[in-house]
């Protein structure tokens, strides 16, 4: 996936002009085409599995929350989409309750206040410019969840949003550093 990455990063320089350097480019390509495979895989076990609804609602929980807040990053695409979808796929099959669905947002919120804004030492310090306002629209993200804890079809979205505060938090940080002695760089880093 490097190779494919930085050829279309040399094309898209070449073709556009874009001022950043060919390896910026190749990184924000290479990231965009993990989390493509990662969610094509996603889709396709989730629908094998017939957890289409569950997985999705806990992908929009986890996803619209981790843009909002950072986390810790499995570096290796493989072992990204590895532990991706069997995190989320496997967390489809718990139920959730009303009132477990209010727990975990209430639990998610009060991480997010305590944790966030976590960000991998290689990524851009910019967002923690902005953290003040990421932290205004994760409530608003999380208060989503409140909202769809009443209804028992999107009440996985909770788990999403849990998963993801999880990730912010040292404990989680430390779980997904770990993974990457497991599965190494591959040769293809985030």
């Amino acid at each position: 996936m490097r190779k494919l990455a930085h050829r279309l990063a040399v094309y898209l320089k070449d073709k556009s002009g874009h001022p950043a350097s060919v390896a910026v480019l190749q990184f924000g390509i290479e990231g965009f085409l993990h989390t493509l495979v990662t969610m094509l895989v996603l889709a396709g076990v989730a629908i094998v599995t017939g957890q289409s609804r569950d997985v999705l609602f806990l992908v929009l929980g986890f996803s619209g929350l981790r843009l909002l807040t950072g986390g810790a990053h499995v570096e290796s695409g493989l072992g990204c989409t590895l532990v991706s979808v069997t995190i989320l796929v496997g967390s489809s099959y718990i139920p959730v309750s009303l009132w477990t669905g209010l727990l975990l947002c209430v639990l998610s919120l009060w991480l997010i206040e305590v944790y966030s804004y976590y960000l991998e030492p290689y990524q851009s310090t910019r967002p923690l410019k902005h953290k003040d306002k990421f932290k205004v629209l994760a409530r608003i993200w999380l208060g989503l969840g409140f909202i769809f804890s009443f209804f028992e079809s999107s009440r996985p979205f909770a788990i999403g949003l849990m998963l993801q505060a999880l990730s912010v938090t040292p404990y989680g940080v430390r779980l997904v550093h770990s993974l990457n002695r497991l599965f190494g760089k591959g040769g293809e880093s985030r």
